[in-house]
Parts: structure tokens; C-alpha cells; sequence
């Protein structure tokens, strides 16, 4: 692999000036290759003249330096687009580190490359879209007549880096009717800007100086893009993950809203977990020349990405709900860490019900051992459908019907076997959904019914015990509750009432028009089917 150093942002221009962050250099090294551009062999950037719409020079690439070569002004165009290249490539191999996820991540389009246009028109949005394989970011004028520029927030990029991600892990997500699905989205995004935020040097230290490395509370950490809130009159920052918000607080069908519950109660956790890395940093008196609190932050947040995202292997992956969610994150983390020392895990679960989450939060290991060819099943299809078929009940698939099995992953993930030891060791990971069906409710322009994908994501031990059978680690499955299905039919009459359902043919009509901020819609024997409902995510609404 090809290193590269590369210049970013720390945060947008409005925190940077007030807490005098400077541009630092991220390094990645997971890259086959580097092209002038900038150009990856999973990340494009095509950047356009603003004015003229012509495409602009490219950033030369020097490979003997291993770096793009670039201007001192922070504001220039090739600036900007190395800017936002490094922070989407960083927040990749954030994902793939080997605690996390351990393995690569693969788009949810055919295309090989994400595109990134970082001057993509005048607009106060930027979003990640699927159809388009793109993220593309907006530039425009604050009531005091200053630019804002969606590229330079470090929040932004990461944020809608991490939707692409999400994408690639549960691509059935993407077409979710729930809410609080589309709320995960938004939740897990969020939850990348403020785990990129922690990455920083410059932030940590800020925290050290300023916080005595403690991370409770409203900090350039927790909050997200100050500078886009300003400009909407907002006068604070668009989000922060520090709030006490309950189910009953906000917007229950709006996503953005939403989801300022779940990663309220997952930053809560979170904070509770650094406080005990605090107390092991003052404990463990090393010969380090880092400070107690540099350490306890630089160790916590490793542990608050792995606790957050590993778990996105393991989620329902389709209508995953916030129980689903927090069921994933239980069961991955103690498969991972069977001992929870610092009670994290039971604060996890504590906030959710304490802001008023529905759904079963329990964290259920499979005892079950199969007999299958772990090789075979990742490498075939074939075999993959026939092991979904046999083991229907298990996975919660219906008897009679259609399912599909989504391409199985592989993972060499990293476990902690004790005494500050780990190990890496193989996991094999399965997606199957089938489709449902609900009622539509009283909207009389709809069908009487509509179908709701479900799935179950099954995850298995790449090693066999000594009987030859390979260890269920977790298998879990879509939410079904009652209160699921009222929210799924008031949201299908909000797009209805709306005019965001956009009746075609056939499926390619999501070829049109990519940008419209609409759901495409199909009926057929009565039955109303959906797709691309997290587009409203990045188009019709504030990110």
C-alpha cells in the first residue's frame, strides 16, 4: 500500500478561529494508489469551478514525497479538495482498524471509487447519495454575508463519510421506512464527526488544556458543525451529542431530531467510560512522556470507536431500530471484552431506557454450533442460500417466500483474551432479508398495504470447536414491534401529504433526476413498495 500525508482541517473556520486550531496532517497508508487529483483507489475527488462549472486543475500528486502538492491558503480550491480527501480517507481506515471492523470497506454502488465534489453548487446542505456514488458539499452566504463552506467542517465530512460507510455495511438501510432507522443514519454519522473529533491532536490537547482531558459537557468534541449552525440563525451548533434530549423531546418522525436521543445516550456512556480510563491512567504510572490526561483520552478514544462501530457488523440490516442498535452494540462488545469493569455497558443500556427507548435492550449470546464451510459459504452463493435455507429458523426467515443474501463479509477482527493481551481472529458475517408486509393506515391514495423489509444479520466464529462446528456469536433480527409499525405508516402518510412519493415503472427511474428530493415508489397487486428513503435524509432536510 501507498503512504500518504495529507493536510486537513480540524474543524470549520468559526471554532478554528476560536479556539486557534490549525491545519494538521493525517497520514493513511491503506491506499493501493495515489493519482493527481486527488485521486485513490477507493476515493475521487472531482472538483468543478463554482462560476463556471468547468472542472478544476488537478492537485498533482509527487509520489518520491508522498504528498499532494498544495498552496499555503487554507481557502484555495486545491486546498479545500486535499482537505476534505484526507478526512474521507482517514474516517475509512478509522473504520477498518482491526478493532473495529477488520476489514475493508467496499461501496454499496458497483463503482469502485466514492466521487467527492467539494464545490458542488450554492446550497446549505451536503449529503451523501447512493445513485450518484457521491458525497457532494455546498457552498453558501451566512445572514452577515460570509461564505460557508461544507468542505472545511471536519463534522460535515466525516458525518457524511460515515453515511457512505453505514451504506456499505447494511445497504437494506438505505430503503428503511422507520424512523428511527433513518435516525440511525443520521445518529451514526453524528457518532463519526465526534469519534474524528477525538482523533485530533489539536482537539485533544485543547480538551487537556482546557478540560483537564475530561470530555462531559459541551466541547469543540461533542459539538457539530458550529459554523452551518450560526448561519441558520441557530446561534450554537447545528447538533451536540452532550444533551439529556428523551423520545418525548423531539420530533419522533423527523430523523435529525431523532437521533439526538441515541447519541445523547450513547455519548453519555461514553463519558462514564473515559472517566474510568482516567482513573487507570492516574493508577497505571507509567514512563511515559504523555500526561495522565493525553493518555486516558488517546485510549478512550480507541475504545469509544470500537464500542460504537463495531457493532455495525452485527445490527439487523434492515429497519434496524435503536433497540436493535443497542443490542448489536451489547453483544459485539461483550463478545469482544467479556468483562465490562467501568459498567459502561449497563450505563449503555440504563440511558437508552431511562430516555424512553422502546424495544428489548438485552444483550441475548446464541449458545448454537453449525456445521458449515466457512470458505465455501463466503466464497459461493449457492451455498450461502442453501445455508440460509436450512437454517430459517434460526435466522427468523419465514417458511414460504423469497429472501436474498446479501455478499458475506470476512472479517480478522481483534479480541481481548486478558492480562492486556489480544488476538486476531476470523469472523464470518451474513445478511439475509425477506420482505414483510403492514398496512398502509386510512391514506386513501396509497395501497392498503405496503412492504417493510426485515432481516437478520448472523455473525460466526471462523473457528471450530473441537467437534468441527463453528460458534454462532450473534444473530440478531428486526425489530417487529406494534409501535414500529404505527411509526412506519405515519411516515409513509408524511411523504404522501408531502408529494415526496415518486410513482415509476420500473426501479432504473431512480436513475432521474438524482438530486429530487423524493422516494421512489412502485405498486403492485395492491402492495406499495419503496426505495432510496434515506435520499430525504441528505436532500430534503438539514443535515
Amino acid at each position: 500500500m501507498v503512504v500518504a500525508r495529507i493536510p486537513v482541517a480540524v474543524d470549520d473556520p468559526l471554532v478554528a478561529s476560536q479556539y486557534g486550531f490549525r491545519p494538521e496532517t493525517v497520514e493513511t497508508q491503506d491506499e493501493a494508489f495515489f493519482l493527481d487529483g486527488p485521486v485513490a483507489s477507493r476515493v475521487a475527488v472531482v472538483d468543478r469551478d463554482p462560476a463556471t462549472g468547468q472542472l478544476t486543475i488537478p492537485v498533482p500528486w509527487r509520489s518520491k514525497q508522498r504528498r499532494f502538492v498544495t498552496s499555503k491558503d487554507s481557502l484555495s480550491p486545491a486546498a479545500i479538495a486535499l482537505s476534505v480527501f484526507g478526512l474521507v480517507l482517514k474516517t475509512i481506515s478509522l473504520f477498518e482498524r482491526p478493532d473495529v471492523l477488520g476489514h475493508p470497506i467496499s461501496w454499496a454502488f458497483s463503482r469502485p471509487q466514492l466521487l467527492v465534489v467539494p464545490q458542488a453548487g450554492t446550497w446549505a446542505n451536503a449529503f451523501y447519495d447512493r445513485y450518484s456514488s457521491s458525497l457532494q458539499f455546498f457552498t453558501f452566504s451566512a445572514p452577515d454575508g460570509s461564505l460557508v463552506r461544507t468542505a472545511l467542517s471536519r463534522d460535515i465530512v466525516t458525518h457524511e463519510s460515515g453515511h457512505a460507510i453505514l451504506d456499505s455495511l447494511a445497504p437494506a438501510l438505505y430503503d428503511a421506512v422507520s424512523p428511527e432507522t433513518l435516525a440511525l443514519h443520521e445518529a451514526i454519522g453524528d457518532l463519526t464527526a465526534v469519534c474524528m473529533a477525538l482523533e485530533s491532536h489539536a482537539i485533544r490537547e485543547w480538551l487537556v488544556q482546557h478540560r483537564q482531558g475530561r470530555i462531559y459537557g459541551s466541547t469543540p468534541a461533542s459539538q457539530l458543525a458550529n459554523q452551518f449552525g450560526d448561519a441558520l440563525n441557530k446561534h450554537h451548533p447545528l447538533r451536540d451529542t452532550s444533551n439529556d434530549l428523551r423520545l418525548s423531546d423531539v420530533d419522533s418522525q423527523e430523523p435529525h431530531s431523532l437521533s439526538q436521543v441515541l447519541t445523547g445516550a450513547a455519548w453519555a456512556a461514553m463519558t462514564q467510560l473515559h472517566d474510568h480510563s482516567m482513573q487507570d491512567a492516574i493508577a497505571d504510572q507509567s514512563t511515559s512522556t504523555e500526561s495522565v490526561e493525553a493518555k486516558a483520552l488517546g485510549v478512550s478514544a480507541r475504545r469509544i470507536t470500537r464500542i460504537l462501530f463495531r457493532a455495525l457488523d452485527y445490527v439487523a440490516p434492515a429497519e434496524a431500530t435503536f433497540a436493535d442498535y443497542v443490542r448489536a452494540v451489547l453483544v459485539a462488545d461483550t463478545r469482544a471484552y467479556p468483562e465490562d469493569e467501568s459498567g459502561y455497558r449497563r450505563t449503555f443500556n440504563d440511558e437508552f431506557k431511562k430516555r424512553g427507548i422502546p424495544g428489548d435492550l438485552q444483550a441475548n449470546l446464541p449458545d448454537e454450533h453449525l456445521r458449515v464451510d466457512v470458505d465455501d459459504l463466503l466464497e459461493s452463493d449457492w451455498t450461502a442460500y442453501e445455508f440460509t435455507d436450512k437454517h430459517k429458523s434460526l435466522l427468523g426467515v419465514p417458511a414460504k417466500g423469497p429472501f436474498r443474501v446479501f455478499p458475506r463479509r470476512e472479517s480478522q477482527r481483534q479480541y481481548y483474551v486478558g492480562e492486556g493481551k489480544r488476538e486476531t481472529r476470523r469472523e464470518v458475517i451474513l445478511q439475509v432479508t425477506w420482505e414483510g408486509s403492514e398496512p398502509n393506515g386510512d391514506v386513501l391514495s396509497l395501497p392498503s398495504s405496503r412492504a417493510v423489509f426485515k432481516g437478520t444479520t448472523i455473525v460466526i466464529d471462523g473457528r471450530a470447536d473441537r467437534r468441527g462446528r463453528y460458534p454462532v456469536l450473534s444473530c440478531l433480527s428486526t425489530d417487529s414491534g406494534e409501535h414500529q409499525v404505527a411509526a412506519r405508516t405515519e411516515a409513509v402518510r408524511r411523504l404522501a401529504d408531502a408529494g415526496q412519493l415518486l410513482f415509476a415503472s420500473r426501479w432504473q427511474a431512480n436513475d432521474i433526476r438524482p438530486l429530487a428530493p423524493v422516494v421512489f415508489a412502485r405498486t403492485a397487486q395492491n402492495v406499495l413498495r419503496l426505495r432510496g428513503t434515506a435520499r430525504l435524509l441528505h436532500l430534503a432536510g438539514v443535515n
